[in-house]
């Protein structure tokens, strides 16, 4: 099932936050009228108060994000008791140099991707429990 199945199927409204002005814009073209509300907000600091949504994605962002475990403790703070927090995300393999420009940053100062250990850890730290995980490195080749 595609996400925007997923979504219409279990979701009664969506709402995405980012820092980046221009994929709020981008995104706003891209969805369907009323389907989704757009907010600019920092990972780190959301503007939701405690336990508003059901569950959360972070849909290929982590490697943005400098600061994980705030944005993680964030995202549980935002979370109702039960709620799910689904990750998809470009993940380091190894510790070699980078070959800057990548897609998600010209430069090494804003390139924030972590190996999964590093989301691990700071999951359980923010009280999540990493309940299964899936290496695509092979398919994301492959494509």
């Amino acid at each position: 099932m595609s996400l925007e199945q997923t979504v219409s199927r279990h979701a009664h409204g969506n709402l995405e936050a980012d820092l980046r002005a221009a994929l709020q814009r981008a995104g706003k073209i891209s969805t369907r009228r009323g389907a989704v509300s757009f907010r600019q907000a920092s990972a780190s600091k959301l503007p939701f108060a405690e336990a508003s949504f059901d569950g959360a994605t972070m849909i290929p962002d982590g490697m943005n994000i400098a600061d994980k475990k705030a944005a993680f403790a964030e995202v549980r703070r935002v979370l109702k008791r039960d709620g799910e927090f689904v990750i998809w995300d470009a993940l380091r393999q190894s510790d070699g140099a980078f070959a800057d420009p990548v897609p998600w940053s010209s430069e090494p100062a804003t390139n924030h991707i972590a190996a999964s250990e590093t989301y691990r850890a700071a999951l359980r730290e923010a009280g999540f429990t990493v309940e299964s995980e899936r290496n695509r490195r092979d398919f994301a080749l492959r494509w």
